[in-house]
């Protein structure tokens, strides 16, 4: 199957990324004799970057020729099409190691929970037990919360902003404050969007009334340009 070799290649790729992110520090455009940090901080902006650096490498391997936003849930994805595809071939051993690694990303799927307990009913309880989801996933799930954890905390306590590019991350890995803040920040987006949303309309309704109030003067003037 394709998408079994997409994945190999996208193990392989990541890691050419992240390996990639473990240079030196990055000043971000300004003159590195401008930068004023101790030992201490020094350590910690270098870590944090690079972290974020490899974080950043989810996005990169999810973009498309033509794309200028990334597939969401790219890697995930790949799971639910991988045990579709097994399904349709009768494979139910593997259609349920792929539903179980899906479901490592987002445990409360309906659908794939689903379709996981209709692989276990076909194949038998017994024999579906034995197979786990794949450790290379399980492995790379550890290692990407722990980031996140790490990089959510920098952004809690040193207020160095970092915009995870998954939505499997649980709730847990971000600290309580730091998710008021972020509600906060959306509940005053989506109020901002509405207010403006509003606004386009009321602007909308005023041109169709202009347009309404020139329609009927041009009327207007040509009946009475006829009967002069």
């Amino acid at each position: 199957l394709f998408r079994s070799l997409a994945l190999e290649e996208y193990f392989t790729a990541d890691t050419e990324c992240r390996n990639l992110c473990e240079g030196p520090y990055d000043y971000e455009g300004y003159n590195y004799m401008e930068y004023n940090a101790d030992l201490f901080q020094s350590i910690t902006d270098h870590y944090v970057q690079m972290l974020s650096c490899m974080q950043g490498c989810v996005s990169e391997l999810a973009m498309q020729l033509g794309r200028n936003k990334a597939i969401e849930d790219f890697l995930p994805s790949h799971f639910n099409y991988l045990q579709f595809a097994y399904y349709n071939t009768e494979n139910y051993t593997k259609a349920i190691e792929c539903a179980k690694t899906f479901l490592l990303f987002f445990p409360n799927d309906e659908v794939m929970n689903q379709n996981l307990a209709y692989y276990v009913a076909v194949l038998g309880e017994d024999q579906a037990s034995l197979i786990s989801p794949r450790e290379t996933v399980k492995t790379y799930i550890q290692r990407s919360l722990l980031e996140k954890e790490l990089l959510f905390f920098a952004y809690d306590v040193f207020g160095i902003a970092f915009v995870d590019p998954d939505t499997w991350t649980p709730v847990y890995v971000i600290p309580k404050r730091l998710r008021e803040k972020q509600k906060v920040e959306r509940e005053t987006a989506a109020r901002i969007t509405e207010e403006i949303g509003n606004l386009m309309k009321e602007i909308e309704t005023l041109v169709e009334e202009k347009n309404k109030e020139s329609a009927e003067s041009s009327k207007s003037v040509r009946q009475g340009d006829r009967k002069s």
